[in-house]
């Protein structure tokens, strides 16, 4: 029963963690972000994004480096509304993947299996994707973590980690 309470007490404790809170604020602000499709709410949200590279058709706001930003908010040039998010999570960020359902809530979960990309490793990947918020990410089955390490929006869940 010690133990129980112990399990407990932790689980609470990050839970309440800063860095939880700051999570919890940002995944609820990119998913109003994009809800809205306005790069001047992002800019407004998130100051330290800057343009990082530039096609003929659209341009990419984030942070990071360009081709691989850590948080990236593609923007199409045509009606200059955003078409995508990809947002890179880490060890300070709670990335657990039933966490993240519940931060974004949503009815209409769907879970698809994901094929692996290698042979030799041992794994189940799991795509999980809303389409009513618009968002995606995969998690391995076989960690007990459930740890999520890019979430994105506008992405098709079929396609994305490949």
């Amino acid at each position: 029963m010690k133990f129980l309470i112990l399990i407990l007490t932790l689980f609470l404790l990050a839970c309440t963690h800063p860095s939880s809170k700051a999570f919890d604020e940002k995944i609820t602000k990119i998913q109003n972000v994009w809800e809205t499709k306005d790069p001047k709410l992002a800019h407004q949200y998130f100051p330290e994004i800057e343009k990082l590279e530039e096609t003929r058709d659209d341009y990419t706001l984030g942070t990071g480096k360009p081709g691989l930003p850590t948080f990236g908010i593609r923007v199409s040039k045509k009606d200059l509304k955003i078409t995508r998010i990809s947002y890179w999570l880490t060890d300070k960020d709670n990335n657990n993947a039933d966490y993240i359902k519940v931060k974004l809530v949503a009815d209409d979960w769907i879970s698809n299996p994901v094929k692996s990309s290698s042979a030799h490793v041992i794994e189940k990947r799991v795509s999980l994707s809303s389409k009513k918020l618009g968002v995606s990410f995969i998690y391995d089955e076989y960690d007990p973590q459930k740890k999520v390490w890019i979430v994105y929006w506008g992405a098709d869940p079929k396609k994305i980690n490949l």
